[in-house]
């Protein structure tokens, strides 16, 4: 849910994020939710550090391909069905738990 300047997001509980033009720091910063660096706008969680991309702010809870219902999770236990390695950050799982995908690839392909 938004704030006038804040999110709430059900991994971070305990979380306050506001949002920030540019990165806070002199250090180069990654959204956790996909691990691609911020570069611009970014909400950042002062407390705990943690930083997200408005657009992985706004990340469905729940995509379909038509086949398959695939839930966002905070993390991925297992290899991605796309990029075939394990890899940081939040991911999409199918409930039958044979698919998944990290939200860094879900971002690719739907780039192409």
């Amino acid at each position: 849910a938004l704030t006038p300047r804040g999110i709430d997001r059900p991994f971070y509980k305990k979380c306050h994020f506001q949002l920030h033009k540019l990165p806070p720091g002199a250090i180069p910063r990654l959204c956790d939710a996909c691990q691609d660096q911020v570069q611009e706008f970014v909400y950042h969680c002062k407390r705990c550090g943690f930083d997200l991309h408005p657009c992985c702010v706004n990340l469905p809870p729940v995509l379909n391909d038509g086949e398959h219902n695939l839930n966002l999770c905070s993390r991925l236990s297992g290899a991605c069905s796309y990029y075939g390695r394990a890899r940081l950050g939040w991911a999409y799982r199918s409930q039958c738990k044979v698919y998944n995908f990290h939200v860094a690839c879900v971002k690719k392909f739907i780039e192409r």
